[in-house]
């Protein structure tokens, strides 16, 4: 089963923001990757990207500028949307300074990301990739599709046991109710949505950590500061009855 195994590396791959929030707050994932804090595009194609080793992934003329700004005071940045893959860049291209100056600093960002996750995976023996639908994303993917985006992680990196968990925001079912379509491919199905009017992308995140408690990682990419602040989650956890 799916929440008997450990993993040596757990990361996200959209649909957006959250997906990575949730994994930090649940002490899953503790480096940064290419996909964190980026929306747009669909798991399959990511996975595409991904797989490609990311190549012409942040190409200075595939980006232009949307004339819209992210609204975030403490990092206000100028959205930049990518014509070539459809993905969006809303954190990195700073307000206050020209993109030119910008836009090196943050392929030089991306770049070492994408070193990084590559450099991991390919060290990993057991992953698993997850992909956490937005709650206002009323378009389930299809059975078929997760098998192919399986299958396109297995092309590429074929001595690593990946496994692929796809989670999809259903309103009308309270209690998770998960779905087995191989040993490596989970999905589950309930409701997440933080209800908020104003950002219906938004999480409930402690919904999702009943969920991600159940996880499993092994030490391998953690520091032992990242060690310790496991251990203390997961004895909270344990008293707020969700393991």
């Amino acid at each position: 089963m799916l929440f008997k195994k450990k993993y040596d590396l757990i990361f996200g791959i959209g649909e957006a923001c959250s997906c990575s929030q949730i994994l930090r707050k649940c002490r899953l994932q503790f480096f940064s990757y290419p996909y964190d804090w980026l929306f747009g595009s669909d798991i399959l194609s990511k996975t595409k990207i991904l797989t490609d080793n990311y190549k012409d992934f942040i190409n200075k003329e595939d980006l232009e500028d949307t004339g819209k700004n992210n609204t975030d005071k403490k990092n206000l940045c100028e959205i930049y949307h990518n014509k070539r893959n459809n993905i969006t860049f809303n954190h990195d291209f700073a307000y206050d300074k020209p993109f030119e100056e910008t836009y090196k600093e943050v392929k030089t960002k991306y770049d070492r990301r994408i070193n990084r996750q590559i450099s991991q995976l390919e060290k990993s023996s057991n992953v698993l990739a997850v992909y956490l639908q937005t709650p206002n994303n009323g378009n389930i993917v299809k059975e078929e599709v997760l098998k192919e985006v399986y299958q396109t992680f297995k092309n590429r990196f074929p001595n690593q046991n990946i496994s692929l968990l796809y989670l999809f925001c259903e309103h009308s079912n309270k209690k998770i109710e998960y779905k087995k379509l191989s040993d490596n491919i989970y999905t589950a199905y309930f409701d997440y949505d933080a209800y908020n009017k104003e950002f219906p992308y938004e999480t409930n995140r402690q919904t999702l950590q009943k969920l991600f408690c159940k996880l499993k990682i092994t030490t391998k990419f953690m520091n032992y500061n990242n060690f310790y602040k496991r251990i203390l989650y997961l004895t909270k956890c344990l008293f707020r009855g969700m393991l």
